[in-house]
């Protein structure tokens, strides 16, 4: 399995430069070093199940096996299904004593991505250019500067909870569902108070939302929506998250590759190798809500 990537870059970098050898499985493309990719269980990051075990990726790191055999045919006892993962993951309290966090590759928050709507039309816009005095002096207006504005009604989690009528996405088995879930009071609770406008979807799911929020961390919604204007992010952010790639807690290799990462981060490759992964993903997320042109006044230009 071949993946690509900022993280796959990453690893590719820091591989050679401890010498990494995972026998059967490790996370380089280089000749030298043994590697083995594996898919995510179930295609989720991970969350808390009733028995205190993980889900998804977290599980798969945490979870021991029985036995596994090397490509020398050593077998070792209890040993764990993957040694990392890339992710990143969102930090919490709850991984944290199941899993062991690398250096942070990058600091995210959570945004509300919505359909952008229509532009529409503002019906006192022709008053704006001149003063109420120079209107009165003037008799005829052949044309003028429009004003057209995005509607915006959902700019925050309040917003969103005051909405009845649009569904709510949030991506399964991730650190932010299993904090809603758990939630006691505040606006978190309101969310989840609201079970029947909840839906779960899976990463890839989300290009097709339509008249729907989608609350997620905000380099995944860049990810998802990178060349497609039809989207656009809420001014607020919220539920801010340190995230970083997980490994084993009874390992030292979490440990040893730190350091390199924090060399890469501080260098602004991570930044750099998801840029050019995205491409200019912010200059359609981010266009003006609103914007002006020249057109000849009507009955439709007003209204």
């Amino acid at each position: 399995m071949w993946l690509r990537g900022p993280l796959a870059n990453v690893m590719n970098a820091i591989a050679p430069i401890l010498n990494i050898n995972f026998r059967s499985r490790s996370f380089a493309f280089f000749p030298w070093v043994r590697y083995e990719w594996v898919a995510a269980a179930g295609g989720v990051w991970g969350t808390r199940l009733p028995n205190g075990s993980y889900n998804g990726m977290v599980g798969m790191v945490e979870r021991q096996v029985g036995h596994a055999s090397g490509v020398s045919g050593v077998r070792c006892v209890r040993c764990q299904e993957v040694d990392l993962a890339l992710g990143p993951f969102g930090m919490t309290e709850a991984r944290a004593k199941v899993v062991k966090f690398s250096y942070p590759v990058f600091y995210g928050y959570y945004r509300i991505l919505v359909r952008r709507p229509q532009a529409q039309h503002d019906p006192w816009s022709f008053f704006k250019p001149l003063e109420l005095q120079v209107w009165i002096a003037v008799l005829g207006l052949t044309s003028l500067l429009a004003v057209r504005r995005v509607p915006v009604h959902i700019n925050s989690l309040q917003d969103l909870v005051r909405s009845p009528g649009v569904p709510m996405l949030l991506e399964k088995d991730t650190a932010f569902t299993e904090h809603i879930n758990r939630s006691q009071d505040g606006i978190y609770k309101e969310i989840r108070d609201q079970s029947t406008r909840l839906k779960p979807i899976k990463m890839e799911d989300m290009e097709r939302v339509a008249a729907a929020t989608v609350m997620e961390e905000d380099a995944a919604l860049l990810a998802v929506c990178a060349g497609e204007c039809g989207m656009m992010l809420a001014d607020e952010t919220f539920w801010p998250l340190q995230l970083s790639i997980i490994g084993q807690r009874n390992s030292n290799l979490v440990d040893r590759i730190s350091p390199h990462i924090r060399s890469l981060v501080e260098q602004d490759l991570y930044n750099l190798w998801l840029r050019r992964e995205l491409g200019d993903y912010f200059s359609c997320l981010h266009k003006p809500k609103k914007f002006t042109i020249n057109e000849p006044i009507s009955i439709r230009t007003l209204w």
